[in-house]
């Protein structure tokens, strides 16, 4: 049973993975069409309310067209000539019945205002007017005052619109909108003004049902912007700013706003003729609402998919799973695993994971074994317990190696330090890349990153050692991106002596020291006759020495790259370039000594990077000893630089302190001072311009001609107080500073 239930949870876990995988496209597939929809609807929204503008924007613009018609009948009407104002009451009632035909006529106007500029009435299409009765009881003009509306009336020169909000007609509390024009309209000397008061209510119907469903509210803009008139009194200031500041002067287009926590798209058409601005702003979630319609067809839709593949998906799984199952049983009979709490899945991973492992484990100890035979059978050869090349492919019989060529020589291999590839991998791949005529066998050396081949000739005639081996350095370059130095022995005939050509390599492998790093060094090139050394180059380790101690980096690398030209142009041995190089940190560690140099995380850092660097070449030795000379003159010369910043008021005090014993001296100052008495003369001398003694002996005078001119001490007493032990010498050396004699100085200045 437990098994079953193992069996059932497995098969209920891949029915819910592939049920995942089905919903996984349909809500995906939902989301899109949703998505899909909602575009369009919102796209359907924009161009309706767009036509809806345009439509309305071609409505009045003919209605405007239609009072500019009737501005230019008006000019060349005989009624309504400037003559007008001075003719009787009988053509003025003429002229009052013309302006109402026109108004009749366009059953958008209200009234019709006829101006002369400068009179004092005004016509209308009902009577004449008084200016004063004209504003102050026919009409209440809000934001329009007196004196504009005159101003207006008397120097219009183009068409002019007021809003709703302007003027109100006290009659029939109408609110009107007010298009004044100039008669004649294209002149640029107008003499008189054309009013049209038009009801408010009469523009927006003509917009037809229809047109005002697609709309939240409508807005009609002149051409600077304000408001002329909209479908409802509720309009937002702050769409119209967004507009107004958005300097969008397309002819038609839309922005979405967001506005009162909800998203707005404000919509707008400007006519090109009449250059008014047409808006309408709708609620963006006014496109949503078809979407509950689409949902009731896409949901059962859906639902109807999903159990059709959810009965597809547990048809195939369960036919497909019975191969499962009886793989199952297969595996628990060869691995004798009954464990009934494990799944199909996880009884067959048991069972490859189990064979794997055996398999590993026989390979690692065939392959260890088989490679620890081979280390001990060349081993064997090289310490010379093998003496025939019969005894020792008889041995190598079951290993797979053996030589039959006639001569024999080793190498060792120097590989790269940063290498970390398997020492046997590269071994096995230069067995397997030599020349068809050579043999080659490779153990590990028991040094770091070491090798040792052991190889066989037919012919040593034939086979040219330099071409094979540098075959074999570029075979590693190449291939396995690993550089590496070699060491050759000679060739010997008989197998026996191949531990001499061991010996060999191993001595051609330390003259890499000299040759330098990635090299192929040859037994037979060696010279081993030992070199003069009568160049030993003591002049410029003393320069080098000096240098160093001076913090002179620049010297200090010309004095050791004299030296080390010195040991390259010379054929020796390393172990005297050695040598040499074990002088060079004698001199370091002397002048550490001599200027009492005390950073010890310094001298730490530099004595383990001499000892403890593995270097390998001149190259190596020269980089890591350069190096330290240049750390330690760089700290010398800071250290010099801030010791000489207060050293000079140092020495001067010392001086002004001591000058007066006779036994003052260079070397007790400097000892005072901690820095060598060289130093503290050649400091002083290029500072002060003089020498040490120079200096005391002038201030010694200088204390005698005080004593002199201001004492009667004797001569003797003065000398022996200002630190001269003989008289004579003193007499001598102020003689020669004053001109005069100390009598002479004292007899001079005691009469002045």
């Amino acid at each position: 049973m437990k098994t079953n239930k193992k069996c059932k949870s497995v098969f209920f876990k891949y029915l819910i993975s592939y049920i995942v995988l089905l919903l996984i496209p349909i809500l995906v597939l939902s989301i899109v069409i949703l998505n899909l929809f909602m575009d369009q609807s919102k796209k359907d929204l924009i161009n309706d309310n767009i036509n809806m503008l345009m439509q309305l924007q071609r409505i009045i613009d003919t209605d405007i067209n239609e009072l500019e018609k009737t501005v230019f009948q008006i000019s060349i009407n005989e009624n309504l000539t400037p003559s007008l104002k001075y003719s009787d009451t009988y053509q003025k009632i003429e002229a009052i019945k013309v302006l109402d035909d026109y108004t009749l006529t366009n059953d958008s106007i209200y009234n019709t205002l006829y101006y002369f500029h400068d009179d004092d009435v005004i016509y209308s299409a009902f009577a004449v007017f008084s200016k004063k009765m004209f504003m102050e009881s026919l009409y209440v003009f809000d934001k329009w005052d007196k004196q504009t509306l005159l101003h207006d009336l008397n120097n219009i020169e183009r068409r002019k619109i007021y809003s709703t909000s302007s003027v109100f007609d006290l009659a029939s509390h109408h609110k009107l909108i007010a298009f004044l024009y100039p008669v004649p309209l294209t002149s640029k000397s107008p003499y008189a003004s054309v009013a049209f008061f038009i009801n408010e209510k009469s523009i927006l119907k003509k917009a037809n049902d229809d047109i005002l469903s697609h709309a939240g509210n409508i807005i009609i803009l002149d051409e600077n912007n304000r408001v002329i008139t909209s479908l409802s009194n509720n309009i937002s200031d702050y769409l119209l700013e967004a507009f107004v500041s958005s300097n969008n002067f397309n002819h038609s287009g839309y922005m979405n706003i967001f506005f009162e926590k909800e998203n707005y798209i404000l919509l707008y058409v400007k006519s090109e003729k009449t250059n008014l601005t047409y808006l309408s702003y709708v609620p963006e979630n006014t496109s949503l609402k078809n979407i509950s319609a689409v949902r009731r067809i896409l949901i059962p839709g859906y639902l109807f998919i999903f159990l059709l593949g959810l009965l597809t998906i547990y048809i195939f799984l369960h036919l497909s799973y019975n191969p499962i199952k009886k793989l199952k049983i297969f595996t628990e009979k060869i691995s004798g695993d009954n464990n009934t709490e494990k799944n199909e899945i996880q009884a067959i991973q048991t069972a490859i994971s189990n064979i794997n492992s055996a398999n590993e484990k026989l390979g690692r100890k065939i392959k260890n074994s088989k490679n620890a035979l081979k280390e001990y059978l060349l081993l064997s050869l090289i310490k010379g317990e093998i003496t025939t090349v019969e005894e020792f492919n008889q041995k190598g019989k079951e290993l797979g190696i053996k030589f039959t060529g006639s001569y024999y020589l080793s190498a060792v291999f120097d590989l790269s330090n940063e290498t970390k590839k398997n020492k046997y991998e590269i071994i096995e791949y230069l067995e397997e890349n030599l020349p068809g005529d050579i043999e080659g066998y490779g153990k590990k050396s028991p040094r770091k990153n070491h090798l040792i081949f052991l190889f066989g000739l037919k012919n040593p005639n034939k086979t040219n050692l330099k071409e094979l081996f540098n075959s074999i350095q570029i075979l590693l370059e190449e291939k396995k991106y690993i550089s590496c130095t070699i060491g050759v022995g000679k060739v010997y005939k008989d197998i026996s002596k191949i531990v001499n050509s061991y010996f060999e390599a191993l001595i051609s492998y330390d003259y890499k020291f000299i040759k330098g790093n990635i090299q192929i060094i040859y037994y037979s090139d060696i010279n081993k006759v030992m070199p003069d050394i009568s160049w030993y180059p003591k002049k410029e380790l003393n320069q080098l020495s000096f240098h160093i101690k001076t913090g002179n980096m620049e010297n200090t690398n010309k004095s050791f790259k004299l030296i080390i030209d010195k040991i390259n142009n010379v054929d020796m041995p390393f172990i005297m370039s050695r040598c040499i190089y074990f002088d060079i940190i004698n001199i370091i560690t002397k002048v550490m000594q001599e200027i009492n140099f005390n950073h010890k995380d310094f001298i730490n850092e530099f004595y383990n990077e001499i000892f403890i660097s593995d270097f390998k070449s001149v190259e190596e030795l020269v980089e890591i000893v350069m190096k330290t000379c240049n750390k330690l003159s760089e700290h010398i010369a800071a250290h010099i630089e801030s010791h000489n910043y207060n050293l000079k008021d140092d020495m001067l005090r010392y001086i002004d302190k001591n000058y007066l014993y006779y036994d003052f001296s260079i070397n007790s100052m400097a000892k005072e001072l901690n820095i060598s008495p060289s130093y503290v003369s050649r400091y002083f001398k290029d500072h002060m311009k003089m020498t040490i003694i120079e200096y005391v002996a002038n201030l010694r005078i200088e204390k005698s001609k005080k004593l002199l001119a201001s004492t009667f001490e004797t001569v003797s007493s003065i000398v022996q107080s200002i630190g001269y032990s003989d008289t004579s010498s003193f007499i001598k050396k102020f003689k020669q500073t004053t001109g005069f004699t100390p009598g002479q100085y004292r007899k001079f200045y005691s009469s002045k």
